[in-house]
């Protein structure tokens, strides 16, 4: 097992769990031969190369350094040795850039977009590179947390981030609920949410057993479920135009420039502010971010929704570092309501009242 900053990153042997991800891509393209895996994927790499029909599997990780490091430390009988397993190095986006049409099957089993650099793999522009780098009848699969029976308004604003995103770029989704959802999107008329469909499909290719077996995917697409998920994600309480995720946003404002809150129309304009020394601050306040801006992730984050008033507001500068739940050095002007987002898009939005440290 491989940990990263207290989460899990690669789990070897995890048979089962990486078994299911690639049934639920197999069986929507049950002849695919080119894979694409995103993310943490050494051991789904090696389901998929368990079949005879695969050609190639190329794995991509958005952190080059671990996907250079993490092979020293799998055990030896762990490795994969399989000639036609090739591992992409650089910037992922700039890589699927100079490809056209090269893979049946993309996955991307990443963590949700919890920050910056995460949520550049959530975009409309990244999946209109994929789609680019897909063969004509190639799916994409999503990886969102989300709930087996039951999903607070963060998880569903998340999960209809990804379906709305996707939906921007691909004529057809289907859902496969979980604690771990999964989107397949694809262009493809064959495109299907009949798990008997898939059953059969999945079964149809030689050694599929090895992989995950083909009844299992009965348990894996549930209709009724994947129903009130996508019933959930169609009530999330963010505006569409926040919903869908694109690049192109600014985290925060320029100097001097004031701007409107998108999507808080009754939340009064904020102007950026410069350090004392002139450059540009950091994006460390919402005041400087700007909430409701765009789609990136504001720096600060709180364990549960409430509502905080700063006490003692500072008018300076912001400061050097984050913090992850005090806001006593935020530079909103006193008086003023700020509204402080969460990880995007969880729309557990924190009011946070500046007001005169007396």
């Amino acid at each position: 097992m491989a940990l990263r900053e207290g989460s899990t990153c690669e789990a070897l042997p995890d048979d089962a769990t990486a078994g299911r991800i690639a049934a639920i891509g197999l069986c929507q393209h049950p002849s695919a031969q080119s894979v694409l895996v995103v993310g943490s994927g050494l051991g789904l790499c090696r389901q998929f190369l368990r079949l005879p029909q695969i050609s190639s599997v190329t794995w991509a990780h958005p952190d080059p350094g671990y996907a250079g490091r993490v092979g020293a430390f799998i055990p030896a009988n762990l490795r994969i040795t399989d000639n036609r397993f090739q591992q992409l190095s650089g910037d992922i986006r700039r890589q699927l850039a100079q490809e056209s049409a090269s893979y049946d099957v993309v996955v991307l089993n990443l963590p949700d977009a919890t920050n910056s650099v995460l949520n550049r793999y959530y975009t409309v522009e990244f999946y209109e590179q994929i789609r680019k780098a897909l063969q004509p009848k190639g799916v994409l699969a999503v990886r969102v947390t989300a709930g087996e029976n039951i999903m607070g308004t963060e998880l569903i604003n998340l999960g209809a981030s990804i379906r709305l995103t996707l939906r921007e770029v691909f004529a057809g989704l289907v859902l496969a609920p979980g604690e771990e959802t999964w989107f397949t999107a694809s262009d493809s008329a064959t495109l299907s949410s009949d798990p008997a469909v898939l059953r059969d499909r999945f079964a149809s290719i030689e050694e599929a057993e090895a992989v995950f077996s083909p009844d299992a995917l009965l348990s894996v697409y549930l209709p009724d479920r994947a129903a009130t998920a996508l019933e959930n994600y169609a009530r999330a309480d963010l505006p569409r135009t926040l919903l869908i995720n694109r690049d192109g946003w600014r985290l925060y404002p320029r100097d001097g420039e004031t701007t409107t809150h998108r999507g808080w129309p009754s939340a009064p304009p904020v102007t950026r502010r410069g350090t004392p020394g002139g450059g540009n601050c950091a994006p460390r306040c919402a005041n400087c971010w700007g909430p409701g801006l765009n789609r990136q992730i504001s720096p600060h984050t709180s364990s549960r929704p409430s509502t905080r008033a700063i006490t003692g507001a500072k008018r300076s500068s912001c400061p050097a570092t984050p913090t992850s739940r005090s806001l006593a050095s935020c530079s909103a002007p006193r008086g003023v309501t700020v509204p402080v987002r969460r990880s995007w898009p969880c729309t557990a939005i924190v009011t946070a009242k500046a007001r005169s440290s007396g």
